[in-house]
C-alpha cells in the first residue's frame, strides 16, 4: 500500500515566521470589501498579509457533508485578518503528519489568506493572482504551513492566495444511500475560486489573470479543475507540480463501501446521525479504515470520486449563492440519488464539479490556458522507503512488482533489468570502497602519530601562492615523505626493518626466540587475523533493490504520465492550430527532506515547494544539504579520520606524476607542483563552504519563472540562465501530416561532409578516446556507431546532458555569454539567425531541411534516438509518440539546463501497458 503523506517537518509554521519577520514594526492595513465588510490585516517588511478570511460558511451542523454556502457578511464589524485561519480537521500522527496541531484545527476551516505587495490594495493597477492548493494526500495539510509563505512571490508583483478545504472523510465521504457522492473538498475550492473572482480586485488583483497552482494532491485537483466547466473563467493559467497522474479515481460504487464502513464504525445509519457525531469520532473512524488498493494507482482511501458518468453539476449562479442554487443544502439534487443527474443550464455550467480519470478527457481542457507541468527527479524514494524501511531483497522486489502490476509484471521486470544490473554493479563498487576504507583505517591506527603530524603540516601549508613553501619548517621532510607514498615509519621505531619484513613480520625460525619475542609474534598474528576478518566483513554488501522500485514508482506515477499529459495536450492544441503553450520541467536540485535520510542530496516529493515560493528561511533551516537538520541526517563519513584524506592525496600524487611527465624540466620547481596538489586536497575537504549559494540561486530562478508565467503565460524572464521552450516545438513540416524528408545523400551533400561523418578513415586521437567511453552513448556498444554519433552531434551543435539505460537527453553547446543560435536549434525550434531577405529565407529553409535529413539518416542507422518513441520506429505505432521529434524539458537545478529528450523507451513502454481505465 503506497501512501502519499505531506512529509515536511518544521519547527515553525507560517504564523510564527510572519510574526518573527514583522516584529514590533507591523501595522494594521484595512481593505473594504463591498457586501462583506472591512478586513484588517497587517503590513510586514514588503508585503501586506490578510489571513483567515472566510470564503464560505462554516461546514458544520447541517452543512457537514453539504456543498459550501456563502459566508455571512461581518459588517459593520471589522474582521481581524491578521492571523491564519485554523486547519481543517485531520488525523494527528507523529510519523505521517507530524505538523498537525490539534489546537489549530477546526471543522470551521473554510478560510483563505491573501498576500499583496505593501500598500498595493490602495492603487489602481491590477496585479496577476496566484491561487495555491496545498497537497497532503487529500487528508492532511493546510494553508498555514511554513513552506507556503507567499511573501516573496508577492514582493515580485503578484497577489498570492492560499486556502483550506475539507479533508479526509469530511471532504470526500461517499454514501449514496444518504445522497452523499463525495467531492466536497473540490466544491470548497470551487467556492474559493468564485470568491477570488468576485473580490480579489479589492486587494489589487486582476480577476481576469488568475493562475491556479498546486502540488501532489493539490496538483491532482488543479488538473481536475482544468477539465471542469469554468476553466478559463475562474482561472486562466495552471501550474501542476508533482501530480501522481498514474493514480486512478474510485467509482461511486467502490467508494460507497468505504463510506458504509465509516458509518458502521461510528454506529450511524443515516445522515442525521453522521452530522451529529463528534468530529473526533469521525477522525478515529477515518484512521481505522484503509481502502483495499486494486492496483498501484489506487492508493488514496479518501479522494475525489468519479462523477463524469452522472453528468453532475454543482454550480454557482451569476447571482451568487442562494436557496435555489445547486450549492444550497435545500436544493432537490441532494434529496436522493436520481436528483444528482441534474442537467446543466447556461447559468451554472461553468462551475460544474465533474471528476473523470486523470488522462481520459484531456480534450476538455481549454486550448488557450498555458500549463506548466513537471515532477521531481526522485519522487518515488520516500514512498518505497516508507513501505519498506529495511533493505529490499531481489525476491521481495520481484514479488512486489508482481503484486502491483500483475499481468504486466514480467514486462516491467524485463524493462528495468538494466537498472537492476547497475544497482548490482554499484554494490560491487561499494564493497571495493569499504575494503579500501578498512585498509585505510588499519593504516591510520598503525601510523596515527606520524599521520597526525603530517596532516598538521598540510594544514599549515594553506597559504597564498606568493609564499615560498620550501622555507616553511619541516616541508622538505614532508614532501620527501609523501613522495615515497607516505610509507616512512621512522618515528614509529621500526625504521631498520626492511619493506618485506614489514609485510610479513614473523621470522621463519622460532626455536631461538625468547618468551617475550614469542608473545610479540602471537600478538602480531592475532592482529593479522583481525585485519583479515575486518576486510572480509567490509567486503560483505547486501544489494538493496529499493532504488529500482523507487525508479519504477517515479516513472509510473509521476514522470511518464506527466510527459504523456504534455504530449497529448500539445498534440490536441497543435492540430487545432492553437498556440503550443505546455511547458515541462524536472526538478533535480540537490535538497534534503527533513526526516527522510534516503532523500539526502536528492529531489524527493515536495522538495521543490519552498523553492517555488522562495521561502529561504525554510530552505536554509531544513531543505539545504548544509542545513543543521540535513547535517544530522547526512550520510555518515568514515569512522576513522584521514581515510578520505589518504585517498584524496593518492589522487593528487598521481596527478602530480602526470604533470611532471608532461611539463618540460624548466617549468619550475617540483615543490610548486606538490603545493598545488596539497591545495587540491584542501579544496576536496573545505571547498563547498566557499562556493556560491545554489539554493538561493535556484529559488530565485524558480520564483522569477513562476511569476513570469503568472504574469503573461511565458515562464522565461530577461535574465534567464536557460531558455524554457514548450514541450513540442514542431516545424510546419511536422504539423502537416508528419511529413518525412526523403533519405537522399546527394541532396544534403553540399551542407554536410557525409563521407567524413559516416567513414572510419582518418580517425582522430580524441575520437578514439571519446568512443571508448560508455558515457554519452551507453545504448550502443559498437565502436563505429559511437564515432558516427559523436560526429553527428558535433555537426548539430549538441552534446549529451544525461543518459542511463532508459533515456538520453541532449543539450546545446553554447559557451557562457554566447547567444549563437546553432543549426540544431534552428531545426527544432524554427528560429534561425541571418538576413531576413527572401534569399536568406530560402537558405535557412534549405539548411533546416538538410539538418532534418541528417537526423533522419542518423535515426535510420540507429545512432540517434527518436524522442519518446523508444524502441518503435517512427510512424509505425499509431496513437503513441510517433509524431514527436525530441520534446523539450527544463532541468530545474543550478544552473538550469534546457534539454531535449532524444530517447526514452520507458514512457513508451508504460504508455502501451498502463494508461487504460
Amino acid at each position: 500500500m503506497l501512501m502519499l503523506p505531506i512529509v515536511c517537518v518544521y519547527s515553525q509554521d507560517s504564523e510564527e515566521i510572519l510574526d518573527k519577520n514583522a516584529g514590533s514594526h507591523a501595522r494594521p492595513v484595512v481593505v473594504d470589501i463591498p457586501q462583506l465588510g472591512r478586513v484588517q490585516g497587517k503590513r510586514l517588511s514588503g508585503t501586506d498579509f490578510f489571513g483567515g478570511i472566510p470564503y464560505a460558511a462554516p461546514p458544520v451542523g447541517n452543512l457537514r457533508w453539504a456543498p459550501p454556502e456563502p459566508a455571512a457578511p461581518w459588517s459593520p464589524a471589522k474582521l481581524d485578518a491578521s492571523h491564519f485561519g485554523p486547519d481543517c480537521w485531520q488525523i494527528y500522527d507523529p510519523l505521517i503528519n507530524p505538523t498537525a496541531d490539534i489546537d489549530q484545527m477546526s471543522e470551521d476551516c473554510l478560510y483563505l489568506n491573501v498576500f499583496t505587495p505593501a500598500g498595493h490594495s490602495a492603487r489602481n493597477d491590477r496585479l496577476p493572482v496566484m491561487v495555491w492548493l496545498h497537497g497532503g494526500a487529500f487528508r492532511q495539510g493546510g494553508a498555514r504551513r511554513a513552506e507556503y509563505d507567499g511573501r516573496r512571490l508577492a514582493e515580485r508583483g503578484t497577489i498570492v492566495v492560499t486556502l483550506n478545504y475539507r479533508l479526509g472523510a469530511l471532504g470526500f465521504l461517499v454514501s449514496s444511500s444518504d445522497g452523499l457522492l463525495g467531492n466536497f473538498g473540490l466544491m470548497d475550492q470551487r467556492a474559493a475560486l468564485f470568491w477570488v473572482k468576485e473580490n480579489i480586485r479589492y486587494f489589487g488583483g486582476d480577476p481576469d489573470n488568475v493562475t491556479l497552482f498546486g502540488e501532489s494532491a493539490g496538483a491532482v485537483m488543479t488538473l481536475l479543475h482544468l477539465m471542469m466547466d469554468g476553466a478559463g473563467k475562474l482561472f486562466h493559467k495552471a501550474i501542476i507540480q508533482s501530480n501522481p497522474l498514474g493514480f486512478q479515481f474510485r467509482s461511486i460504487v467502490v467508494a460507497d463501501f468505504i463510506g458504509e464502513a465509516l458509518k458502521h464504525s461510528v454506529d450511524c445509519r443515516d445522515l442525521a446521525c453522521l452530522r451529529s457525531e463528534r468530529v473526533e469520532e469521525i477522525m478515529r473512524a477515518q484512521s481505522s479504515l484503509m481502502g483495499v488498493p486494486r492496483s498501484v494507482g489506487d492508493f488514496f482511501t479518501w479522494a475525489p470520486t468519479l462523477s463524469d458518468s452522472l453528468k453532475l453539476v454543482v454550480g454557482i449562479p451569476k447571482g451568487g449563492f442562494g436557496n435555489g442554487s445547486p450549492l444550497s443544502r435545500g436544493h432537490d439534487m441532494f434529496r436522493d440519488l436520481d436528483s444528482w443527474k441534474w442537467q446543466m443550464n447556461r447559468d451554472t455550467a461553468w462551475a460544474a464539479v465533474n471528476v473523470s480519470q486523470p488522462l481520459k478527457n484531456l480534450d476538455l481542457i481549454p486550448d488557450d490556458i498555458p500549463i506548466i507541468i513537471g515532477a521531481n527527479k526522485h519522487e518515488g524514494e520516500m514512498f518505497v522507503h516508507g513501505a519498506f524501511p529495511i533493505t529490499m531483497s531481489k525476491a521481495v522486489y520481484w514479488m512486489f512488482v508482481g503484486a502491483l502490476f500483475r499481468d504486466s509484471a514480467s514486462r516491467v521486470l524485463r524493462h528495468y533489468r538494466g537498472y537492476v544490473d547497475q544497482i548490482e554493479r554499484e554494490a560491487q563498487e561499494l564493497a571495493r570502497l569499504q575494503i579500501e576504507e578498512e585498509e585505510n583505517r588499519q593504516y591510520y591506527l598503525e601510523n596515527r602519530e606520524q599521520l597526525e603530524k603530517e596532516y598538521q603540516m598540510l594544514l599549515d601549508m594553506n597559504v597564498s601562492s606568493t609564499d615560498d613553501v620550501t622555507d616553511r619548517p619541516g616541508i622538505e621532510e614532508f614532501v620527501a615523505t609523501w613522495s615515497r607514498g607516505g610509507s616512512i615509519v621512522s618515528d614509529l621505531g621500526n625504521s631498520s626493518r626492511t619493506f618485506f619484513s614489514r609485510l610479513w613480520p614473523f621470522p621463519s625460525n622460532s626455536t631461538s626466540l625468547s618468551d617475550e619475542e614469542r608473545s610479540r609474534i602471537r600478538d602480531e598474528r592475532r592482529k593479522v587475523r583481525a585485519k583479515e576478518k575486518a576486510l572480509r566483513e567490509a567486503a560483505k554488501v547486501v544489494v538493496d533493490y529499493r532504488p529500482v522500485m523507487s525508479r519504477i514508482i517515479d516513472d509510473y506515477l509521476f514522470r511518464c504520465p506527466a510527459w504523456h499529459f504534455a504530449h497529448k495536450v500539445s498534440q490536441i492544441r497543435l492540430r487545432k492550430g492553437h498556440p503550443n503553450n505546455v511547458y515541462v520541467y524536472q526538478f533535480s536540485h540537490s535538497t534534503h527532506i527533513p526526516g527522510f535520510k534516503e532523500c539526502w542530496g536528492k529531489a524527493c516529493h515536495t522538495a521543490e515547494i519552498p523553492y517555488a515560493f522562495e521561502a529561504m528561511d525554510i530552505i536554509r533551516a531544513n531543505y539545504s544539504t548544509l542545513s543543521p537538520i540535513a547535517q544530522t541526517e547526512a550520510p555518515q563519513s568514515p569512522e576513522y579520520p584521514y581515510t578520505d584524506f589518504l585517498a584524496a592525496y593518492r589522487e593528487a600524487l598521481q596527478a602530480a606524476d602526470r604533470d611532471d611527465a608532461e611539463e618540460p624540466e624548466d617549468m619550475g620547481d617540483h615543490n610548486y607542483t606538490q603545493s598545488t596538489n596539497f591545495q587540491r586536497i584542501l579544496d576536496h575537504f573545505f571547498g563547498d563552504y566557499f562556493k556560491e549559494d545554489p539554493d538561493e540561486d535556484i529559488a530565485n530562478d524558480m520564483g522569477n519563472r513562476w511569476y513570469a508565467f503568472a504574469r503573461n503565460g511565458d515562464p522565461n524572464y530577461s535574465e534567464s540562465k536557460a531558455k524554457w521552450r514548450p514541450w513540442r516545438y514542431a516545424l510546419e513540416e511536422q504539423q502537416r501530416d508528419n511529413q518525412r524528408f526523403e533519405k537522399d545523400f546527394h541532396k544534403i551533400g553540399k551542407e554536410f561532409d557525409l563521407d567524413h561523418i559516416f567513414s572510419l578513415e582518418n580517425i582522430q586521437d580524441d575520437e578514439w578516446d571519446n568512443s571508448t567511453k560508455t558515457e554519452g552513448f551507453s545504448w550502443s556498444g559498437a565502436f563505429e556507431e559511437r564515432v558516427f554519433r559523436r560526429r553527428v552531434l558535433d555537426e548539430l551543435g549538441m552534446e549529451v546532458a544525461a543518459e542511463d539505460v532508459f533515456q538520453t537527453m541532449l543539450r546545446r553547446k553554447v559557451k557562457p555569454g554566447e547567444e549563437q543560435d546553432y543549426s540544431f536549434n534552428s531545426l527544432l525550434f524554427g528560429s534561425v539567425t541571418g538576413p531576413k531577405s527572401r534569399q536568406g529565407s530560402r537558405e535557412q529553409q534549405r539548411r533546416r531541411q538538410a539538418l532534418r535529413q541528417l537526423v533522419q539518416i542518423a535515426q535510420d542507422m540507429k545512432i540517434m534516438g527518436t524522442g519518446l518513441q523508444g524502441d518503435h520506429r517512427r510512424g509505425q505505432t499509431a496513437g503513441s509518440w510517433e509524431d514527436d521529434f525530441f520534446p523539450q524539458i527544463l532541468e530545474l537545478k543550478w544552473p538550469p539546463e534546457d534539454r531535449l529528450v532524444e530517447r526514452d523507451c520507458t514512457c513508451d513502454m508504460w504508455d502501451r501497458i498502463r494508461y487504460r481505465y
